[in-house]
């Protein structure tokens, strides 16, 4: 068996990550790391947690989802002893869209209470939203406290993990949506200049590329895995 840790999106919930882990190739063990939802940590408290959690004597990879990027990458470049690589998902070095920066400080006071779910959904799931979707997201985001929704958003604004990501010496692969209205396609093209030999395997879906097209992005993981299971590698 090949352990997969999976670090969750913006919800933290790990919830999500349901429709992937039901198609999950049977042989890898899916293990979900899920982030307190009363709590709101910065980027480098969430990152030291994790660190904690992860396995100390045996192989294992990495997969993120959008908001874990930057964590991912940073434990990526410690180089813990098991990793044998990373698979990034709709992910990012550093905000994603810097237009949005000069918004930062009234996102805290983003009515998130009040907002309702569908509007929430859209730029998620685009026009592949469904009534399961959405319903998914919900029982997730209802679980938040809108605070830590806010300081999570907050975050991404600020974050740049660029030095780190160019210290990474494990295979990785980047998952990339093609009609990602979150996290535009100029985030995985900084990442391949910062890393060239990181593969890119694109999706027609949007950004919850795990959650629509499930089947897909299991295979393009249990191949990439399967590729570099065993001694660490070198890519």
């Amino acid at each position: 068996m090949t352990t997969l840790i999976l670090l969750p999106g913006m919800d933290g919930t790990g919830e999500l990550f349901a429709p992937f882990v039901a198609v999950l190739d049977k042989r890898i063990t899916a293990v979900i790391i899920r982030y307190p939802v009363n709590e709101p940590l910065t980027y480098q408290q969430l990152l030291s947690r994790v660190r904690d959690i992860l396995p100390a004597d045996e192989p294992f990879f990495l997969l993120d989802e959008s908001f874990s990027g930057p964590i991912a990458l940073s434990i990526t470049a410690e180089q813990p002893a098991g990793l044998r690589g990373v698979i990034l998902c709709a992910s990012f070095t550093r905000n994603p869209r810097p237009g949005l920066q000069r918004l930062r400080r009234f996102i805290g006071v983003l009515p998130l209470e009040i907002m309702p779910r569908w509007l929430l959904a859209l730029p998620l799931f685009g026009r592949w939203s469904s009534r399961q979707l959405r319903a998914l997201l919900s029982d997730a985001l209802l679980k938040v406290s809108p605070d830590v929704l806010r300081a999570r958003m907050q975050e991404v604004l600020a974050v740049d993990v660029t030095a780190a990501a160019k210290e990474i010496r494990v295979p990785m692969l980047y998952l990339r949506a093609t009609k990602d209205s979150l996290v535009p396609g100029s985030a995985a093209s900084l990442l391949h200049e910062l890393q060239p030999a990181m593969r890119i395997t694109t999706f027609k879906a949007p950004h919850m590329l795990l959650q629509v097209v499930p089947a897909e992005a299991a295979q393009a993981v249990a191949s990439f895995m399967a590729q570099y299971h065993g001694p660490a590698s070198k890519h």
